[in-house]
């Protein structure tokens, strides 16, 4: 799903943020970049706002076009996790199933205009790459407010938004 470029996909410029979504990665997935959400358009030159993927290495990033924190642990398969990147105006966190599980100093995050792509990435070419292997549910995206700043417990009802939410997508 791609959706136009918005000024509420801009998450640096309001300080604080918080995105987050619940998904369950089919194990045959295991292994191979997958996209959830992102800013980003491939090809031979590429342009990166922000995204939020797993790797090779089953663990979880969350970069802007020059630098990126990464899960210590590896996301689970064949079982809901949710995720959460928030950023507090200096620091950033992921949390998994509301455990943190990476911190880093607060990312500067472009504003290149570009659609907001959930379960792939733009290729460059009109298409996309590095599509979700799963499910996602739940996606949320709140600028101007971290929802959360140590470990919590996350929500097992639909998400509720705030005055701050920009986004909020109920996939079932």
């Amino acid at each position: 799903m791609t959706i136009a470029d918005s000024n509420d996909w801009d998450l640096d410029t309001d300080g604080s943020f918080t995105v987050d979504f619940w998904v369950n990665l089919d194990s045959s997935s295991s292994g191979i970049d997958e996209y959830f959400v992102s800013q980003w358009i491939g090809g031979g030159g590429y342009t990166h706002t922000w995204d939020i993927w797993k790797g090779v290495s089953d663990t979880v990033y969350f970069t802007n076009s020059a630098s990126y924190i990464l899960s210590s642990v590896t996301i689970d398969f064949d079982t809901w996790v949710h995720v959460a990147v928030v950023d507090n105006n200096s620091t950033v966190k992921m949390y998994f199933n509301g455990i943190e599980v990476a911190s880093g100093s607060s990312l500067s995050i472009n504003n290149d205009n570009l659609p907001l792509t959930i379960g792939a990435r733009e290729a460059g070419t009109g298409g996309h790459q590095y599509y979700l292997n799963g499910y996602m549910d739940e996606l949320r995206i709140t600028k101007g407010e971290a929802l959360w700043s140590s470990n919590f417990t996350p929500p097992t009802s639909e998400s509720t938004a705030t005055a701050n939410t920009k986004l909020l997508l109920r996939m079932d």
